[in-house]
């Protein structure tokens, strides 16, 4: 009985100590409905910059940058046009993250 008991309490502790995985997220950019390819996007945390890059062929920017939980703020621009959100990751519900830009 003690060692079921041992066991049981093992697999809870191992359970409660594995590090949190971030999450695959797709950023996408629109303009008037379009892709845009190139645009410049950037991923905060608070004040700290987590990942930037840009969009590819269709528009899309990968993360593996975000966590479950956590409010980011996502800017997509071009050379003229821009958006800026406020996001709360959570992957359970969805993975795709769309901006749309105006000027």
């Amino acid at each position: 009985m003690k060692a079921i008991l041992w066991l049981v309490l093992l697999a809870m502790l191992s359970t409660a100590i594995q590090p949190a995985l971030a999450a695959r997220f797709s950023i996408f950019v629109y303009d008037n409905g379009d892709p845009v390819q190139n645009a410049l996007i950037r991923v905060w945390e608070k004040n700290n910059l987590v990942d930037d890059g840009n969009t590819d062929s269709n528009g899309m920017f990968v993360t593996t940058k975000l966590f479950d939980g956590v409010t980011y703020r996502i800017r997509g621009q071009t050379y003229n046009k821009w958006e800026e959100i406020d996001y709360l990751a959570e992957s359970a519900n969805s993975t795709e993250i769309k901006i749309y830009l105006h000027t």
